[in-house]
């Protein structure tokens, strides 16, 4: 019975892991608008664009910047775990975790059965023959590391879904923006007012993070004013102005709708290190910077071991704040892991 009850309890938190590697977002975009919306993810930064193909058809441009120190895979169809193998792709059992290995479809990848992005490189997926409103676009990235001794073999670490959910928003003539700019301002409102943010310094996702989606969709409506003001000509006291001043009123005086979510528990710690500041961005640059000064010779294999203890022992409880923060970042924790591995059996 124990036995049972321990599975039963391992597998849904291995589900909720698979769960947690989803990222969803919503954006506005206008057809033949010349400004690409841009939204980042964990893993990846992606410029949106939707282009008029044909009659009542719109075509979506995604151009994805990959933002990960190792490769992202996107695949044209489901590949099994056996094909894969035959492609020198296979899935880390450690890190990857229960989640199915059998790789899902990524729409608009056309011309790649299997797209590769290399780190800090991109590539544009195209999505054609468009005719909603709404487009529900669902990417599922692929993080892989290179094995060191093939660089031309790779090794699946995790999945991370990337979901957009994009509102495509008609072209219209110049004089006419003001209609559909203010629809895009009553569509914000109305999705942040049926949002909670969860202030809670315990919460997982910080306030900012939370903020995100609607911080970049107000910055690109006041873009869109500044076009059509511009293309006008107007002066800020100018009649026809006036009501697209209005706007940039409203997206001023947003007020977020704080409440607590329930989930996340009280701060109770009142603990303070040198780690306690510091961003989870910084710590990986500490580990690297400990492995490069051991893989140059410049200390011992001791001291490196040393030091990326004290570092490892901060960001897994020693410092509760950095271990929160690591924790809410499965690609911030997953670079720290394979720095420590790597500089354990160098």
């Amino acid at each position: 019975m124990r036995r049972r009850l321990y599975i039963a309890l391992l597998c849904a938190m291995q589900m909720l892991f698979a769960v947690a590697q989803d990222e969803q977002r919503s954006i506005d975009v206008v057809v033949n608008d010349s400004q690409p919306i841009e939204i980042d993810f964990e893993a990846c930064r992606l410029s949106v664009s939707a282009i008029e193909s044909g009659d009542s058809e719109v075509s979506l441009s995604i151009d994805l910047k990959n933002n990960t120190s190792n490769y992202i895979f996107l695949f044209e169809r489901d590949y099994t775990e056996k094909a894969l193998r035959k492609e020198k792709i296979r899935f880390d059992k450690k890190s990857y975790g229960s989640t199915s290995r059998r790789t899902l479809a990524c729409e608009g990848v056309n011309d790649d059965e299997m797209l590769r992005i290399e780190p800090s490189g991109n590539s544009i997926l195209t999505i054609d023959g468009i005719t909603n409103d709404v487009k529900r676009c669902e990417l599922p990235l692929y993080i892989a590391r290179s094995k060191k001794i093939c660089k031309k073999k790779f090794v699946i670490m995790r999945r991370v879904k990337v979901i957009l959910n994009v509102t495509i928003i008609p072209e219209t003539v110049i004089d006419d923006k003001y209609e559909s700019i203010s629809q895009r301002c009553a569509i914000l409102i109305d999705d942040i007012a049926n949002t909670s943010i969860c202030t809670r310094p315990t919460h997982p996702i910080s306030v900012d993070r939370q903020k995100m989606d609607f911080v970049s969709r107000i910055v690109a409506i006041k873009e869109q004013i500044s076009e059509v003001k511009s293309a006008h000509r107007w002066d800020e006291r100018d009649e026809e102005y006036q009501k697209y001043k209005e706007l940039i009123a409203q997206l001023d005086n947003i007020e977020y709708n704080e409440a607590y979510c329930g989930q996340c528990g009280q701060a109770r710690s009142s603990h303070k290190c040198k780690y306690c500041n510091m961003s989870s961005g910084k710590v990986v640059d500490e580990a690297q910077r400990i492995f490069t000064n051991l893989d140059n010779g410049d200390i011992t294999k001791s001291d490196a071991i040393r030091n990326i203890e004290q570092l490892r022992k901060a960001w897994t409880g020693g410092c509760p704040k950095l271990k929160q923060r690591v924790n809410s970042d499965s690609s911030i924790r997953s670079n720290l892991n394979r720095y420590y591995e790597d500089i354990k059996n160098f």
